[in-house]
């Protein structure tokens, strides 16, 4: 999904970077994308890492100017079998990359949004933020607390022109949901009967980082073909 992202925010017009530890993978993205014409830039981002968030954010205040958009968007699904199974290093694992990299990302990039006199914060959390899956514990702890930390920072940041927001998704094609044992379970009681396509999600990421959504924080938007809906 973060190439989805990247690839539809740089095609209305924004200066994309994209940050990953996966170096080479990365490298190739940004190298196709400026094929494309598109301006996407890859650098090496630990999101559980709070040095490397500031070396990040450092790197682009000097390269590109101010951030006035983050999109934590990099999240694992953790280990199966429920909470029984899920042993405290896996625990510590799922916890440190979607939710306290997320809180590492916001922290890291305020000081630019302030200076640029404002900006939009984007969280992929997911509709396991909403209701209980009793394979994917620790996801789903950090997914509902992802919506939470966005409310806060919502209300906390609202005064000075910085929304927080989150996107929601329900199945995404994606090779991470396709490994996904209860994949076909998702889709069958999903109401539209399949999953979304990435740029499904990226196009509700995009308006959220608009002008459009100017009057829009603390907020979810909910994007699963109708499946919090029964």
């Amino acid at each position: 999904m973060g190439a989805s992202h990247a690839e539809i925010l740089a095609q209305h017009g924004a200066v994309v970077v994209v940050g990953d530890i996966l170096d080479e993978a990365g490298k190739n993205f940004a190298e196709a994308a400026a094929s494309k014409g598109l301006s996407i830039h890859y650098l090496h981002l630990d999101v559980t890492d709070e040095a490397s968030w500031s070396d990040a954010v450092r790197e682009i205040n000097e390269s590109f100017g101010q951030i006035d958009v983050l999109v934590n968007n990099a999240g694992i699904t953790g280990t199966p079998g429920g909470f029984e199974a899920e042993g405290p290093s896996d625990w510590a694992k799922t916890v440190a990359v979607n939710q306290t990299g997320a809180y590492l990302g916001m922290r890291a990039v305020l000081p630019s949004m302030r200076r640029a006199g404002g900006g939009s914060i984007i969280n992929i959390s997911s509709i396991l933020g909403y209701i209980g899956d009793g394979e994917y514990f620790a996801y789903n702890a950090t997914k509902g607390a992802l919506r939470l930390m966005t409310r806060s920072a919502a209300v906390k940041l609202a005064p000075e022109n910085i929304r927080v927001n989150t996107v929601c998704p329900g199945m995404v094609q994606t090779p991470m949901n396709e490994a996904e044992v209860d994949a076909d379970s998702y889709v069958t009681a999903t109401p539209m009967k399949r999953m979304a396509e990435p740029a499904e999600i990226s196009h509700a990421v995009l308006f959220l980082a608009s002008k459009e959504s100017s009057f829009v924080t603390g907020t979810d938007l909910i994007v699963d073909g109708g499946y919090l809906a029964l």
